[in-house]
């Protein structure tokens, strides 16, 4: 099974993307591009069937990322401290999206 991790480089989605590929699913990353992430992303290139860096918010590039995947989870979300003083950011990442 092809399965869509958002989220996929932070503290959980890490885990559940561990545990995906010990399962055997063929995993895609979806995920916002950063340093952090662009380098956790070189960790996994061997491992990962597939990284689309994006934004949740945007319709495009969700769809690009969904495209052939069988499931997923959604993991993306803005946690503290950012969560605190970034409150329209949290609402629309947290609530809004997908």
């Amino acid at each position: 099974m092809r399965i869509l991790i958002t989220g996929a480089f932070g503290n959980i989605g890490k885990s559940v993307v561990e545990e995906s590929l010990r399962r055997g699913h063929e995993v895609v990353v979806f995920d916002v591009e950063s340093k952090k992430t662009r380098r956790d992303a070189r960790k996994y290139r061997e491992k990962i069937q597939r990284v689309v860096f994006g934004d949740v918010r945007d319709f495009d590039d969700v769809r690009e990322a969904v495209g052939g995947c069988d499931g997923g989870y959604s993991l993306a979300a803005i946690i503290p401290p950012a969560s605190k003083t970034r409150r329209e950011l949290t609402m629309d990442v947290n609530y809004g999206a997908l």
